[in-house]
């Protein structure tokens, strides 16, 4: 099962007695106020919000390095570069909300979301981070400039989302387009600049959620672009 979904906004309007049981929003969750993240450098090998756990990796051998899932309350959309790796393209969480999860997928593998109770995942929202969309705006040292110099390249970025089982079958394969240049001419090309809601029911019951990447932009397999996405406003039924 492929979904291919760009730009698509979905606003549920639920009953009372539909409301999802799970509502993952990370608001609750304590900031360090000097950094405004939390990304595991305290040794944690994760955090939890509402009915699912987070994994990140951290090592300081040679240098700071995390991959996995942070939490942040950055506002910076205009600030290129790694050091603004916490900031959403929008400047905020969804629904212009205060603190929401960067995922950023790294080297180890530090990809999946897990339930502690199977769900039956309504959506979720995702936005670029301020990091990958400006790398893809103008380019970067490893990023080349989507569009190309005429604009007519057809450049693209995704976020791949695969919905396993609590058997640990996988349930279907969801493909967001961050960024997408591919439509003919240059009108309808695209970077994201907001929250988009990523309908999730046709995954059915899952337990867990991985994350992953994929893009034209690549040297030897590997993406040019940051590979990182803004994750907010988790809703499912616990099953």
């Amino acid at each position: 099962m492929l979904v291919l979904l760009g730009g698509l906004m979905l606003c549920p309007a639920c009953k009372k007695e539909e409301e999802p049981l799970d509502f993952i929003t990370f608001e609750e969750l304590a900031l360090d106020p000097a950094t405004g993240y939390w990304n595991g450098s305290g040794g944690e090998e994760g955090f939890e919000s509402g009915n699912a756990w987070f994994p990140v990796y951290w090592d300081d051998t040679w240098g700071e390095y995390w991959e996995g899932f942070a939490y942040t309350n950055h506002s910076s959309p205009g600030t290129p570069g790694i050091g603004n790796q916490y900031s959403s393209y929008t400047g905020s969480g969804a629904g212009r909300s205060r603190q929401y999860a960067v995922f950023y997928s790294g080297f180890y593998g530090t990809d999946t979301l897990s339930f502690r109770v199977p769900e039956r995942l309504k959506s979720l929202a995702v936005s670029n981070t301020a990091y990958a969309a400006l790398a893809m705006r103008d380019g970067d040292g490893f990023t080349k400039k989507f569009g190309g110099g005429d604009g007519l390249d057809p450049d693209w970025f995704s976020l791949v989302i695969e919905g396993i089982s609590p058997e640990g079958e996988l349930r279907g394969t969801i493909q967001v387009y961050l960024a997408d240049f591919r439509a003919e001419g240059s009108e309808n090309d695209y970077i994201s600049n907001g929250w988009t809601t990523v309908p999730l029911d046709m995954l059915g019951v899952v337990g867990k959620l991985v994350f992953s990447f994929a893009s034209s932009d690549t040297t030897a397999g590997w993406i040019n672009v940051p590979t990182y996405v803004c994750v907010d406003n988790i809703i499912g039924r616990l099953e």
